[in-house]
């Protein structure tokens, strides 16, 4: 079964709507994260009574919340207007093994064993390949009702039945004969093994170009308890054990001390995000070859295969430790240790030409684009000769 279809940024809203709620509730709560850099300093002021000074954290963090909440609703509000979607004509085919989209910017076929879940919506088919991203079919693109109807259920009658059978063996060669990739031009074909390490630092502090985000590690913060804990202290002994009165200098250490926990939580912060990165990295499963072509990149999986032209990727990052290719920031593509190059000449010899291929089919996009504007242009003239041109 196969269906052609085109998308619309307003097409990428089904995927929030067809989300769980439980699931847009789990993603809601990763902002309160936050609260991890502010319970310390309040745990002081609670435990010295400091009332004031815990009113104007916990002010602080509700703000924060308040911003926090009102960021996830634009995304998901202006999800409907700036969306990014593949432009041109798409088609999913439902075949027996795999579910398969073609475009003439790339192509996927994924096992059914990894295809998250089927959702039908009133006015969309939505296949879900991963928890947050999924295709979105507007059923205005089917025959009938019926045919949408019988398109969903097959999809998860597939689905179901792969559970109990085993997976076929994906290879890149069956994947680019079926889809017509056998033309396209192989630059090199780069292996490597996968550090959960360095995924999981990108994903918690984003590509570190000069090494100056670090991950605190668990002994670091234990040190940096020392100083703010000598100061909590000090803080009790003077407001519980020898003055009934505090002087001015008590509250300057206090501001001090509060400042330093803060930092503290920040940190700690830092940490528990990367911990937790690092545990579902390790269960992750993800590119560890990747064939770099001047047209652009595909890779293999134990989920499927999957091919991207470099106009549909948005940018190639130099990190300290990988070369990172973006599809959607902050979704990644794949990461390419440098370790696995043999030198720093090669790494940087493949990066710079990856650069270059993605830089030439943006600027071909991008020169097309402006040509499609030009023939408007003209031929809006043509029947207007007395108009001017619009600047650019």
């Amino acid at each position: 079964m196969q269906v052609t279809f085109k998308n619309e940024p307003r097409d990428v809203a089904a995927i929030f709507r067809a989300l769980p709620w439980r699931d847009r509730l789990f993603f809601y709560l990763q902002g309160f994260q936050i609260l991890n850099i502010f319970w310390p300093p309040s745990l002081l002021a609670l435990l010295l009574n400091e009332w004031l000074f815990l009113g104007i954290l916990l002010s602080f963090v509700a703000i924060l919340l308040l911003i926090h909440t009102y960021k996830y609703l634009r995304i998901w509000w202006n999800m409907a207007k700036n969306g990014k979607v593949v432009p041109g004509d798409l088609s999913i085919t439902i075949d027996e093994d795999f579910l398969e989209l073609r475009s003439e910017f790339g192509g996927a076929r994924r096992l059914w064993k990894h295809v998250s879940r089927i959702h039908d919506e009133p006015n969309y088919v939505v296949f879900f390949i991963t928890p947050l991203r999924a295709y979105v079919i507007p059923k205005r693109f089917f025959a009938s009702g019926e045919e949408a109807e019988q398109f969903v259920r097959r999809g998860i009658e597939l689905k179901e039945g792969a559970v109990d059978r085993p997976p076929p063996e994906v290879t890149w060669e069956s994947f680019a004969r079926d889809s017509g990739f056998e033309q396209l031009h192989l630059i090199r074909h780069l292996k490597w093994e996968i550090d959960p390490q360095i995924c999981a630092r990108i994903e918690t502090v984003g590509i570190d170009t000069e090494a100056k985000n670090t991950i605190p590690t668990f002994w670091s913060l234990c040190g940096q308890l020392l100083f703010p804990g000598f100061l909590t202290l000090s803080l009790l002994m003077t407001k519980w054990g020898y003055s009934a009165e505090v002087s001015a200098w008590y509250f300057v250490v206090l501001s001090l001390t509060i400042v330093i926990w803060m930092f503290f939580g920040l940190q700690l912060n830092t940490y528990l995000r990367f911990r937790t990165s690092l545990a579902r990295q390790y269960t992750a499963i993800q590119p560890n070859e990747a064939r770099f072509f001047a047209e652009g990149i595909g890779t293999v999986t134990e989920e499927g295969a999957r091919f991207s032209h470099w106009k549909m990727l948005e940018v190639v990052a130099n990190d300290q430790e990988a070369i990172v290719i973006y599809d959607i920031a902050p979704f990644i593509y794949v990461t390419i240790p440098k370790v696995s190059f043999f030198s720093a000449e090669e790494e940087e010899f493949i990066r710079e030409r990856m650069q270059e291929c993605h830089d030439f089919e943006n600027d071909v996009s991008r020169d097309a684009i402006l040509a499609e504007q030009d023939d408007v242009i003209v031929a809006d003239l043509a029947d207007n000769p007395f108009r001017s041109p619009p600047p650019r």
